[in-house]
């Protein structure tokens, strides 16, 4: 069988969040708004709206 690496390091993070969590699904949820809100306190621009995506694609400056 074809081994991919990303998959495969897909699996080592999931197993190490449930380690982390002892698979208590709430807790990874719990944790998940935290760093959510701490995004939010760093970046409060990113979830306003105040920043956009530019319509144009940005040329190439080089």
């Amino acid at each position: 069988m074809w081994n991919d690496p990303i998959i495969e390091e897909l699996h080592k993070i999931r197993a190490d969040r449930d380690a982390q969590f002892n698979g208590d699904l709430t807790a990874m949820l719990e944790s998940l708004k935290t760093i959510e809100q701490e995004w939010l306190l760093k970046f409060p621009k990113l979830m306003s709206g105040e920043i956009r995506v530019a319509e144009q694609p940005v040329k190439d400056v080089l």
